[in-house]
């Protein structure tokens, strides 16, 4: 919302709150039209923030498909903050909000009890409004506001799980017809560069030829990768032990740390039974690890640790955390980190389908990846089902 924000003035009780109905309404009706998530957050979160006058506005919503949940945080100047973090089960999450919002705030920081939360329930509870210092609003109209935020956001979520499927769709038509259209041409290219290659002497033209075809085979390699991503193999799961996957690809590793005098560490759990697809979990860990050693100076630490952990929902998920030493990560790049086509990516951090491939290996298989917050470096958290 842009209009500037209520002040009461000396007009009647009713023509106030007439008023005040009617600014809502507007609102909400603007509402309608936004189909995009952040967006729609945005708006909402100023709308309870102009109605009600409070210091603060938290508003969330459970996005129980990604397992996250989605939060904006208005001030007290009107300055807008976008989060996103886990969704653990529980369906009230004042704590963990507050936090946020003080963090968003730094020293300025309101009494925790001078909050009002209330629950934003449609068929299910669907998230969180917290207000500080409100306006109360009348009952009818809490009431409304409450139930057309909750399904105004719920259509919101749907509409972004269609889109992304509706997204991973097209990649997969485009892959699938570009890679028959594309690879016969690059296989042609590589062919005749190897043919020329077996009589040619002079060492920079044949430098030349071993670019064209390491070159062509890349150009293959990405849209054999562009595929997978569109259309992964259906896992085949089975029990595992993720701390001996781990430690096995590890190993692989070895001489290239070695090489640069890089150390993995961490403490990782003796028994992990996780249920997965051993060849794609193995892909996961391999991308994991070497967008981490890449990333890392020489002589730096990557931290590798695997454990069991019980969340509030009483779910039991297999925890696999990577931390490395390299460079960190703008709040930019950590929205995109999994895109298949961002640009923007950092200096010293991988291109390409590796993380990926890694976060539609993970969550075809019901886990979750994302990113946490480093004072140096960058830390990847993997929850993953386990076999109990």
């Amino acid at each position: 919302m842009s209009a500037p924000r209520r002040v009461d003035g000396p007009q009647s009780t009713d023509a106030a709150r007439g008023d005040l109905h009617a600014e809502a309404l507007a609102a909400i009706s603007q509402a309608c039209g936004l189909i995009e998530l952040d967006g729609l957050l945005r708006h909402l979160v100023s709308t309870w923030w102009q109605l009600t006058q409070s210091q603060r506005v938290i508003l969330t919503v459970h996005d129980d498909a990604r397992r996250v949940i989605h939060a904006a945080t208005v001030d007290r100047n009107g300055a807008i903050r976008l989060d996103e973090f886990e969704l653990t089960g529980d369906s009230l999450l004042p704590d963990r909000l507050i936090r946020v919002a003080d963090d968003s705030e730094g020293s300025s920081r309101e009494d925790p009890e001078q909050h009002v939360h209330t629950s934003l329930l449609s068929l299910r509870p669907v998230g969180e409004v917290l207000l500080w210092g409100p306006r109360p609003l009348p009952s009818d109209l809490q009431t409304h506001l409450c139930q057309c935020t909750a399904d105004l956001l719920i259509r919101a979520v749907e509409n972004d799980c269609i889109l992304r499927q509706a997204k991973l769709d097209a990649l997969g038509e485009f892959a699938a017809g570009a890679g028959h259209e594309i690879n016969n041409p690059i296989a042609a290219i590589s062919g005749r560069a190897q043919l020329l290659l077996r009589d040619e002497t002079d060492p920079q033209r044949r430098q030349h030829l071993l670019t064209i075809g390491a070159q062509s085979l890349r150009v293959r390699d990405m849209i054999g990768d562009t595929m997978l991503f569109a259309r992964p193999p259906k896992p085949d799961p089975q029990q595992w032990n993720l701390t001996v996957i781990v430690s096995e690809v590890v190993s692989k590793f070895e001489d290239e740390c070695s090489a640069r005098c890089l150390r993995i560490a961490g403490e990782r759990a003796s028994d992990v039974p996780i249920l997965a697809d051993r060849t794609q979990l193995c892909v996961v860990i391999s991308e994991l690890l070497r967008n981490a050693i890449q990333a890392s100076p020489d002589g730096a630490q990557i931290d590798v640790e695997t454990v069991c952990e019980t969340t509030s929902d009483e779910r039991t998920w297999a925890r696999l955390t990577i931390r490395d030493e390299g460079p960190g990560l703008s709040d930019e790049a950590r929205e995109h980190l999994f895109d298949p086509f961002y640009s923007g990516r950092q200096a010293g951090r991988g291109s390409g389908f590796g993380l990926s491939k890694c976060w539609r290996i993970v969550t075809n298989h019901g886990g979750r990846i994302d990113t946490r917050e480093s004072d140096v470096g960058m830390t990847l958290v993997i929850h993953w089902p386990t076999a109990t």
